[in-house]
């Protein structure tokens, strides 16, 4: 039955939930409590939910189905909050009305966070911030004390052995809070010994990387120490573990205030929404404050509409956004016209299959500058549209293991402000099988040092970056760091940008089958010869409508106008699918709009799909990442995928370099012979191709050949027995009509010795 049953405030979860009030005799009415809703509601019915705050926890006892969902949301035009809260009463003063304690409802030890009147108010720390109560400056970029120098387990900074630093303030136990090293990202480590004398921190080992030297203490890194024992200025609060207390310094603005007249709470429970192991349900229309939306892999078919939600996750200790966050796992969900901010980690994480994130205002994320982005994108086939992305302490989106995904129109800004060496979007060690990255707004990198727009770090195959307008960025508006194979990057616009270049640990300068064409540059390309990055226009403004205002729409008589390479179906679909200018726009296009727009939604298609750029590697699973998809084993007990050498780089105990990279798996064929085989579709007849690939075996002995076959037929093949990685390019030449072909990696001798392969590229050539 789809019926309709309502909760509020005034109800009673005795009573039949069946009206929207209490009726005149107090009889029958609304349900008092969401979780009887969420127990009693069944495939097809609508729980409506009356104004007010919620302290609880939305867990359906059931899922819908296809055809009749489960729907939550807020009455028409009423707001409704579901608080991770307690309210805090009763406070006592300490000391003449300076300082307060009360009972904290929950301890949650490092996840502990208190709001006065919904803002979060600083944990006891050192340096004091300067805000009354934290707000966005004193979140991403709070006042943070700097390292004169460190090692592995120690800090040191004069400042620690400070007289000014009051006598009593003990930092042993608390939490460091340091942008390390390279000030890639901030960790924590839990503080053994504060040694005021030598004005030294002695803390645990919890570098996140045996290499420590790119994240050791040193001079020059900003740290903070949270988590003291007592406070220190006003609008700070602690824990006193041997009662349980939960003591106040008020803020400066409430100074000779009572606390019992003022909206104080703790957060008392960490999710707000539970949807782990449901599948067609929807949420819409509720506020979150204090606690995380979450899911899991068996989680399925959920919609997300117009939510507000705030303060997700917390943590300075540990990244929570794993476990904390609006988390979306599984399978085929939907997040459209949402408002989500703020969070120590990412403020969305998403985990799974053919996910769909439209139209949504994402913001204020990974204020403890963690790895993972405000945004962290793991999967595949996943519709990234149409978002506002902004404020991170590290990157933005977080793109790894996420393939034949499609992130466009999005607005990204304002990353980097607390860390360095980093980039709007971020990934390595992925093949991105087609991600693409096009029509997107990426500006305003605010890391101090190595800023990037677009940026793949090393080891990102098979992506494509197009059509995209990056502004005000010091560093690479567009960085592919090596090895990396067959990622193109096609007309996109940089404007106020530097250079576009590479690096690699090992200084191979390996960007083969990389492309990089019809870009609007302002600074030097220092591409390596390994890549074409040809032809490119080199101009601060060549004829931008209005660049001041970012309108960078190209006038008619613009030099981006002519010139350009000619890139047949880069934009398939649309009325002039060929594209022979350069950078973002066409000449004389409408400008672009970006980003979310909750009062005109963008209508999208149902079904989308990748286009087969040009010069785009027609391998899938080119890499073997995703074990054996998409090849054909002769014998799957000996032809498997196995762990592979990471970036190829030498280690601490092994500075020996690969020639190449084979990111987290590679194939191995043997012992004995055995082979994988992939038919490849639609290449281009009467064409010249070339197959690559990388090779390697474990003994001189071994051969192993690798072959082109059209109609059962072998066309070219080559065999190699090197026993260090070597690649091998094969050219062959399409037959007269489009039909398809196979490539079959074989190793041909009975021996016990193993063959290793990766990094199989055959890009489509364009029409001859």
């Amino acid at each position: 039955m789809n019926a309709t049953f309502f909760v509020s405030p005034a109800g009673n979860d005795a009573w039949s939930g069946t009206l929207d009030a209490p009726n005149a005799s107090a009889t029958d009415g609304p349900w008092r409590t969401i979780a009887h809703a969420a127990r009693c509601a069944q495939p097809g019915q609508t729980v409506l939910i009356r104004q007010g705050v919620y302290r609880e926890t939305l867990r359906p006892a059931n899922s819908g189905s296809a055809d009749r969902p489960i729907l939550f949301r807020n009455f028409p035009n009423e707001t409704v909050t579901i608080t991770g809260t307690q309210p805090v009463t009763n406070w006592r003063t300490d000391d003449q009305g300076v300082t307060y304690h009360a009972e904290l409802p929950v301890d949650l030890k490092n996840g502990n966070q208190i709001f006065l009147d919904d803002q979060p108010i600083d944990q006891a720390r050192w340096p004091a911030s300067e805000s009354a109560a934290t707000t966005d400056d004193a979140l991403f970029f709070p006042k943070r004390a700097v390292a004169s120098g460190g090692s592995h387990t120690t800090l040191i900074d004069p400042a620690l052995a400070d007289p000014a630093l009051p006598a009593d303030i003990d930092m042993t136990g608390a939490t460091l809070w340091c942008a390390g090293g390279l000030k890639w990202v901030c960790w924590s480590a839990r503080i053994d010994r504060h040694d005021r004398a030598a004005g030294t921190l002695h803390y645990r080992k919890t570098i996140p990387n045996r290499r420590h030297h790119f994240y050791t203490a040193k001079e020059g890194n900003e740290y903070a120490v949270i988590g003291l024992s007592k406070g220190i200025a006003p609008g700070q609060w602690w824990v006193d573990r041997a009662t349980g207390r939960l003591h106040l310094w008020l803020p400066k603005k409430h100074a000779g205030t009572d606390p019992n007249t003022l909206t104080i709470e703790a957060k008392a429970r960490l999710v707000a929404i539970d949807l782990s192991d449901r599948s067609h349900i929807h949420i819409q229309g509720l506020r979150v404050f204090a606690g995380a939306i979450v899911t899991n892999p068996q989680s399925s078919h959920l919609t997300l509409r117009n939510l507000h939600a705030r303060y997700l996750g917390h943590s300075y200790y540990f990244d929570v956004s794993a476990r904390f966050a609006l988390l979306l796992k599984g399978t085929a969900h939907r997040l459209e016209n949402c408002d989500i901010g703020y969070s120590s980690g990412s403020v969305l994480r998403v985990v799974g299959n053919d996910h769909r994130i439209t139209n949504n205002h994402l913001h204020h994320g990974n204020y403890t500058a963690r790895w993972n982005g405000a945004v962290a994108l793991t999967g595949r086939r996943i519709l990234f549209s149409h978002n506002t992305v902004e404020v991170s302490g590290r990157d933005l989106v977080t793109l790894m293991r996420c393939s034949q995904s499609l992130l466009e129109y999005n607005d990204l800004s304002l990353a980097g402000s607390l860390t360095c060496d980093l980039g709007m979007t971020y990934g390595h060690t992925t093949d991105y099988r087609g991600t693409t990255i096009r029509f997107n707004a990426v500006h305003d990198n605010l890391a101090q040092g190595v800023a990037m727009g677009i940026y793949f770090d090393h080891v990102s195959h098979n992506a494509v970056v197009h059509h995209n307008e990056v502004w005000n960025v010091s560093f690479d508006p567009l960085r592919v760091n090596n090895p990396t194979y067959f990622t193109l990057v096609y007309n996109n616009t940089c404007f106020n940008t530097g250079p576009l270049g590479t690096w690699d640990h090992a200084e191979r300068s390996d960007l083969f089958g990389c492309r990089f064409e019809n870009n609007i540059v302002n600074d030097a390309i220092e591409l390596p010869a390994s890549a074409v990055h040809q032809p490119n226009l080199r101009a601060a403004d060549p004829g931008f409508a209005d660049a001041a205002n970012h309108d960078f729409t190209i006038k008619t008589t613009s030099a981006a106008a002519t010139g350009a390479v000619t890139l047949p179906g880069l934009l398939a679909g649309t009325p002039s699918p060929a594209v022979s200018y350069f950078g973002a726009n066409a000449p004389g296009a409408v400008r672009r709009k970006y980003g979310h727009d909750f009062e005109h939604p963008p209508q999208l298609p149902e079904r989308w799909t990748l286009t087969l750029a040009p010069m785009s590697n027609a391998i899938d699973n080119a890499c073997f990442e995703y074990d054996l998809e998409s090849w054909q084993p002769s014998d799957p007990q000996h032809c498997k995928t196995i762990k592979g050498n990471g970036w190829g780089v030498g280690t601490a105990d092994d500075k020996s370099n690969d020639p190449t990279g084979t990111g987290d798996h590679e194939l191995q064929l043997g012992p004995g012979t055995c082979s994988v085989t992939q038919r490849v579709a639609s290449l281009q007849p009467r064409t010249r191709h070339t197959l690559s690939c990388w090779i390697r075996v474990t003994d001189a002995s071994e051969i192993v050949r690798v072959s082109v076959l059209a109609d059962g037929m072998i066309t070219q093949s080559l065999t190699t027995s090197s026993t260090t990685w070597t690649r091998l390019q094969i050219p062959f030449t399409t037959p007269d009509t489009s039909r398809d072909i196979s490539v079959t990696i074989e190793k041909t001798t009975p021996g016990p010795g193993l063959a290793r392969v990766d990094n199989v590229g055959l890009p489509r050539e364009l029409p001859v």
